[in-house]
């Protein structure tokens, strides 16, 4: 009974927190790709004004200096690019896989309820063959039919988790992979206009 009860808390709990980090991370995606695609539109604006003031004296030293800084400007151009396709490229398997769990978590419930309907018929018999309102041959089957639904809800639930373990890991490792590759590219994109100044 308890070990039902934790698992209807769990459920429950993981629905609010499923629906929770899919929202969070739609807003941070969101939030953050406007914010940071602004900071480096504002680097752009910058740099190609510092370019253009500097393009007025042609003299070789300040030529390459004025390239190196047109070159920082197409990097920064680059990097809002990057910053607007991050979201799509972020955001893929995590959403995915919380709205499968969103759905599993659903009928996860609905086993729950059925099996503790289960074990209230179960006790419901029990107690009318003790007090010789019912046959005590019609007892044996009704109790293998509840311990098997029970018996079936711990080990889905057991599985459940084996598969919710194995399942968040790739997605995370996924994620995290995504996340890496993202803000390499832009380390890439800044060496790349650093080596335009030495």
């Amino acid at each position: 009974e308890n070990q039902k009860i934790n698992y209807m808390h769990f459920f429950s709990v993981r629905k609010y927190s499923v629906n929770l980090v899919k929202m969070s991370d739609l807003k941070k995606t969101k939030k953050n790709s406007i914010a940071l695609c602004n900071k480096y539109s504002h680097f752009l604006m910058t740099f190609s004004a510092l370019s253009r003031k500097y393009s007025v004296n042609l003299v070789n030293i300040s030529y390459d200096c004025n390239r190196a800084i047109k070159n920082s400007t197409e990097v920064h151009k680059s990097i809002t690019l990057i910053f607007n396709e991050n979201p799509k490229l972020n955001y893929t398997s995590l959403p995915c896989l919380l709205q499968n769990y969103k759905n599993g978590v659903a009928m996860s419930l609905m086993i729950i309820i059925m099996e503790k309907g289960a074990i209230t018929k179960r006790k419901q018999v029990e107690k009318e063959a003790s007090e010789g309102r019912l046959d005590h041959d019609q007892v044996p089957p009704i109790v293998r039919r509840s311990d098997t639904i029970a018996y079936a809800l711990h080990a889905e639930v057991a599985h459940f988790h084996d598969e919710r373990q194995r399942d968040f890991k790739k997605a995370m490792t996924s994620f995290l992979t995504e996340q890496i590759n993202f803000y390499q590219k832009i380390t890439d994109r800044l060496r790349d206009s650093l080596q335009h100044f030495n």
